[in-house]
């Protein structure tokens, strides 16, 4: 039984005492040493212990890890989770030590996006057994959970507002919120009808990698390769936009769902 459980069955032994209390009230006085009379003063004393335990138990409950950060842990492991993306590397590591973790987090430029997400993690045994539980490592994520018994350090990546023309650590998907193609649907399109989106959207420059072939176009190569489908879309440094694009499209554009948050 956790404390809030307990808590609540402590206050209903109470209630209900209070009311056979009353009831007991109701009826004719007892004479003076009676058991009626021992009864209501044994309930006065059983409800005075229950509400100093009570007291007690509320004044030693630990306050929350830390602001803007959940931990939530079960029989399987624990999550950390972000409440609040205005959340500062330390109240990430402090929560993370209160529950006996050690983590670091580094901030790294990146798009508007992916500020204040984790957009990357390493740990000394390996991050295979860690699941990233609410985003991905392409758009960043805000919680991650941990197996039972993980007692390897980590190292988390946690994004920051990129200054003028700096470069940044990962790329965004260049049609989320706040970047350059925000809410715009390229993934399905063909080559010619991206770059025009992009073009008009004031991306520039706008570079195209052949998925198939495992280069990038030159720009004058656009033309000739116009019917090749978009595959995704990130965004760079500055305007820059970067159109991942194949021969052989594994999604149909009808089945595509439009950019999150739009």
């Amino acid at each position: 039984m956790n404390t809030d459980e307990f808590l609540a069955q402590l206050r209903d032994e109470v209630v209900a005492a209070d009311e056979r209390h009353r009831a007991a009230d109701a009826a004719p006085p007892a004479p003076k040493g009676t058991p009626a009379r021992r009864s209501r003063i044994r309930w006065l004393g059983a409800a005075a212990v229950l509400l100093l335990v009570a007291g007690a138990i509320v004044t030693l409950r630990p306050a929350p890890v830390a602001a803007g950060v959940e931990v939530i842990a079960d029989a399987d492991g624990l999550t950390i989770r972000l409440t609040d993306l205005q959340t500062r590397p330390d109240e990430v590591e402090e929560a993370a030590r209160d529950v006996g973790l050690e983590v670091t987090v580094d901030q790294v430029a990146v798009g508007p996006s992916q500020v204040g997400r984790f957009v990357g993690l390493s740990a000394t045994g390996g991050s295979d057994q860690i699941q990233l539980t609410e985003g991905t490592s392409e758009t960043g994520y805000t919680a991650f959970r941990l197996p039972r018994g993980f007692e390897h350090s980590i190292v988390l990546r946690m994004g920051r507002a990129a200054e003028p023309g700096e470069e940044l650590a990962v790329t965004s998907d260049a049609t989320a919120e706040g970047e350059i193609l925000e809410c715009r649907q390229l993934i399905g399109l063909p080559l010619s009808d991206a770059l025009e989106i992009a073009k008009d959207a004031g991306a520039s420059p706008v570079r195209v990698n052949v998925l198939d072939e495992g280069r990038w176009l030159s720009p004058s190569e656009f033309d000739d390769y116009g019917d090749l489908i978009v595959e995704w879309a990130s965004a760079a440094a500055g305007d820059e936009v970067r159109l991942f694009t194949t021969f052989t499209p594994q999604t149909p554009a009808a089945t595509n769902p439009p950019p999150e948050n739009c």
